[in-house]
């Protein structure tokens, strides 16, 4: 404190020392007390408080008490501003909602879902039931609510939900706050967080467009929503609204440095699994080298040797196969995940196909031989009736 108050002295003394009285005086005084308030709010003066201590340091500076006015003036309003701060923080921290009471699960998480399975919604309850299993060992229980049931079950929830299921089975929701009627004008992987009250029991909405959407939503509670001690897990009534800045977000993924060439299918789903909850949405994943190429056999399964050094190699492939691929490459769109076919010479990408076969069959390196010929892609190619 007495730090603060020596820089403040000093502060008004230079300002004094060549500025004279008047309006500027007032001024100074002003930015004399302004320079007190942090070191005032984190230490309280048992003798008077923060009014005491201000003034007490104004008379102390010269000019004494002749405008002492605005002192007073400056104090009533700060201190209006501090009972609004203090009020609204106490709102907030009484507008939490038990997840957890003495180590027993306290609400339920509700999917609302389709008849068709839908595997970014697993994930979004997966990511708030496994997170409270975690902390504080209780098991939240699930209830999914087909699109086509007539209305939620009663009972706290956490609901996730798209808006074009929520606009079937909660309709009212879309029109309840202003969160609430934004959703509509998110991106396709936008969320909203929307906290209901009504009838003794809360309910928090996680909404999206999409279930990529929905599936950020989850995340984004999981992580700055839910907080309190092992037995009594709490989620904090916040309405929330967010849509993604960046349309690309993107990954270049390398697969043949180390071991990366031996991950198998299930590997890579983890790593995807990690990305789609980092944000990201798509993915440029290198295949040359693991994809068996009729044309190009000698492309497949080889490594760059330097002075007796590998240095990258498919050699170990774990995903040696198209159906490996075909897997990799659904699991991707399932988790709301563009797949693109990597490979070397990554700026290439906008040559034509002429350009880049010919780029490719002069390269020395095998790998890099391995971009896949434009040819060749029909044999990784999912057919629209295949994908889920």
């Amino acid at each position: 404190m007495a730090a603060h108050r020596t820089q403040a002295s000093v502060v008004s003394r230079a300002n004094y020392g060549h500025m004279g009285h008047g309006t500027d005086h007032d001024d100074v005084r002003s930015l004399t007390v302004a320079a007190l308030i942090p070191a005032v709010l984190r230490s309280p003066d048992r003798n008077g408080g923060v009014a005491t201590r201000i003034v007490s340091h104004c008379q102390g500076c010269r000019g004494g008490l002749s405008h002492l006015w605005i002192d007073s003036r400056l104090i009533t309003i700060l201190t209006f501003l501090a009972l609004c701060a203090h009020f609204s923080i106490s709102a907030q921290a009484q507008n939490t909602w038990p997840l957890t009471k003495a180590g027993k699960p306290a609400c339920t998480v509700v999917v609302v879902t389709t008849k068709e399975p839908d595997l970014l919604m697993q994930k979004a309850q997966e990511s708030i039931t496994s997170t409270v299993r975690r902390w504080s060992g209780a098991d939240l229980p699930v209830a999914e609510l087909k699109e086509s049931t007539a209305s939620l079950t009663p009972g706290p929830a956490i609901v996730l939900t798209t808006l074009e299921r929520l606009r079937t089975v909660a309709p009212e929701i879309e029109t309840s706050s202003g969160v609430a009627k934004r959703i509509a004008f998110t991106g396709d992987q936008g969320f909203a967080c929307v906290p209901i009250e009504s009838r003794g029991a809360w309910r928090m909405f996680v909404v999206g467009h999409t279930p990529r959407g929905v599936f950020n939503g989850a995340i984004y509670l999981r992580d700055f929503l839910i907080d309190g001690e092992k037995d009594h897990l709490y989620l904090r009534g916040q309405s929330t609204i967010r849509s993604p800045q960046m349309e690309g977000r993107p990954v270049y993924l390398l697969t043949i440095w180390g071991n990366e060439d031996e991950y198998t299918v299930q590997d890579w789903m983890t790593v995807f699994d990690n990305f789609a909850r980092d944000g990201m949405d798509r993915v440029y994943f290198w295949l040359s080298g693991h994809f068996p190429s009729q044309k190009f056999p000698q492309t497949y399964k080889v490594a760059d040797k330097l002075k007796g050094l590998t240095y990258d190699s498919t050699k170990d492939s774990g995903i040696p196969t198209l159906e490996d691929q075909r897997r990799l490459i659904r699991y991707a769109h399932d988790m709301g995940l563009k797949f693109y076919l990597g490979g070397a010479l990554g700026g290439s990408a906008l040559c034509s196909s002429q350009t880049l076969n010919q780029i490719l069959l002069r390269s020395t390196a095998p790998v890099m031989q391995a971009w896949i010929n434009p040819r060749n892609l029909s044999a990784l190619l999912i057919p629209r009736s295949a994908r889920r």
